[in-house]
C-alpha cells in the first residue's frame, strides 16, 4: 500500500501446484485475474507466465519510495550520510530510494542470511561487511522488510558499537506485529502477515526479479 487509506486486500489469489500462489503485476499483465493453469507459475521469474493479481503493486511501491524520500530529504539532506544497504533483500528498494535522494551521501553494504525456505534461522549470518568508517556519521540503514525485527535489531546494535553521530532505519515494509520490541523509523508500506516475495524479496533466492511484491498462500486445509 502507499498509504494507510489504500486497501490491503490482495487483488487475486492463486493455487498452483505444490500450493504456493504466484502473483503478477497488473501493469505488466493488462488481463491480471485470469485463470492459471497448474505448473504454469514454475518459471514465473523468466517468463512470468500467465496473468495473476499482485499483493503490492510496483505503482504502489513506487508512491512509498517517493514519501519515503522526501521524508529523509528533508531530515538528512544537510548531514552527508552513510546509507548501510542490507543485502540481498534491499538491493531494489535501495536503488531505487537513493536514486531519488538529491544530496549527498555514501553508500556502504552489509550482507546477510537469516532465512532459510519460509522460516527464520534465529541466527544471523553476516557475509559481508563494511569498507569504510561510520564513525562520527550520520547512518541510514536501508533494509526490504522487519518481520520478526530481529535481523535489523542486530544490525543497529552492531553499527551503533562503531560509534556513529547518529543512526537511523528505513525499510519499505513493516510487518504488524503488536510484540515487536523494535521500531523502525521510516516505513514506505505497513504490511499484513504471509509470506511475501519479489522486488528483492526472496524464497530460496528465487523471485527476486519481480517487479512487484507477491503473496505465497498455503493450499487450503494446510
Amino acid at each position: 500500500m502507499g498509504s494507510r487509506g489504500e486497501s490491503r486486500e490482495p487483488d487475486r489469489a492463486i493455487r498452483a501446484r505444490g500450493g504456493l500462489g504466484r502473483t503478477l503485476d497488473r501493469r505488466h499483465c493488462p488481463r491480471a485475474g485470469a485463470a492459471v493453469r497448474p505448473g504454469a507459475l514454475k518459471g514465473l521469474s523468466r517468463g512470468y507466465g500467465d496473468r495473476v493479481g499482485v499483493r503490492y503493486s510496483a505503482r504502489q511501491i513506487e508512491a512509498a519510495i517517493e514519501r519515503l524520500a522526501g521524508q529523509l530529504t528533508a531530515d538528512l539532506a544537510e548531514l552527508n550520510p552513510v546509507v548501510v544497504v542490507l543485502l540481498k533483500g534491499s538491493f531494489m528498494f535501495a536503488a531505487d530510494l537513493v536514486r531519488k535522494l538529491d544530496f549527498p551521501l555514501q553508500l556502504e553494504f552489509l550482507a546477510q542470511k537469516s532465512y532459510f525456505g519460509r522460516q527464520s534461522s534465529g541466527v544471523l549470518e553476516q557475509t559481508l561487511n563494511l569498507t569504510g568508517p561510520v564513525r562520527g556519521r550520520h547512518v541510514l540503514v536501508v533494509d526490504d522488510i522487519s518481520d520478526t525485527a530481529y535481523s535489523i535489531d542486530q544490525t543497529v546494535s552492531y553499527l551503533k558499537s562503531l560509534g556513529p553521530a547518529s543512526l537511523r532505519t528505513c525499510c519499505l515494509l513493516e510487518r504488524i506485529r503488536d510484540d515487536a520490541g523494535f521500531s523502525v523509523d521510516y516505513v514506505g508500506i505497513r504490511a499484513e502477515p504471509g509470506f511475501l516475495i519479489g522486488y528483492g524479496l526472496d524464497l530460496d533466492q528465487e523471485w527476486r526479479n519481480l517487479p512487484f511484491i507477491g503473496l505465497l498462500e498455503e493450499p487450503d486445509g494446510a
